[in-house]
């Protein structure tokens, strides 16, 4: 699978094998406007510049713009 933007829209492209090729599988991918899950891979998460660490801070602390509730 391969997630790319170019700052308009977010598209999602996942490999056929029988084309040896990626194809468009998820165009104008979004995310919900509230949700209780996040996942990600946080292993190299000290390697992000700091503004990206405050806002996954406050996503797990939820002291982000939606707050717990």
């Amino acid at each position: 699978f391969l997630v790319l933007t170019l700052g308009s829209g977010t598209y999602g492209f996942t490999l056929d094998e029988n084309l040896g090729e990626f194809v468009l599988s998820h165009p104008n991918m979004t995310i919900p406007e509230t949700s209780s899950i996040m996942s990600f891979n946080e292993a190299n998460t000290f390697m992000w510049d700091e503004p990206l660490q405050n806002v996954v801070k406050g996503w797990k602390e939820g002291t982000g713009k939606s707050k717990k509730e």
